[in-house]
């Protein structure tokens, strides 16, 4: 894919943080809705410390904002990377971030895939994200070790 200047970078390429390939339940909000039936279920593609890449039933537009609910499994289940199998959302660690859609593709008939950035993390919760995608050996070169 090209950026607007046509050197030919890809997103990940422009990405300050490394993804990890994971598929993990994720709920979204548009920030300007307000009622918990307007909230949407999907699943991660990816994840890193500055973001994921999610599967949506909707399209969004580019620059909106969404507040994201991750929900991380816990310690003895994380022996896959597909952790929508194996995890109900009771038991899993749920961390909540204010977001930006940074890209929104069409992927098949009715479905995207959505780019998010994370803009606003509780430190807590940042350092939980941090060491959960340690365990998988991705670095982050700019949020350093923990």
């Amino acid at each position: 894919m090209k950026d607007e200047k046509g050197k030919g970078d890809t997103f990940a390429e422009r990405r300050r943080h490394p993804r990890l390939p994971l598929k993990m339940l994720v709920h979204y909000l548009p920030l300007e809705k307000t009622s918990a039936e307007m909230r949407q279920e999907s699943q991660t593609l990816n994840i890193g410390i500055g973001g994921i890449a999610m599967r949506s039933d909707r399209e969004l537009a580019v620059n909106e904002y969404i507040v994201v609910d991750l929900f991380i499994p816990p310690e003895n289940k994380r022996d896959t990377m597909n952790f929508m199998a194996v995890c109900p959302e009771a038991e899993c660690h749920s961390i909540t971030v204010q977001s930006r859609v940074a890209w929104c593709s069409p992927f098949v008939e009715k479905k995207y895939i959505i780019g998010v950035e994370f803009i606003d993390m509780a430190a807590a919760d940042l350092h939980y994200l941090q060491a959960f995608l340690q365990e998988y050996k991705i670095p982050d070169p700019i949020a350093g070790p923990l």
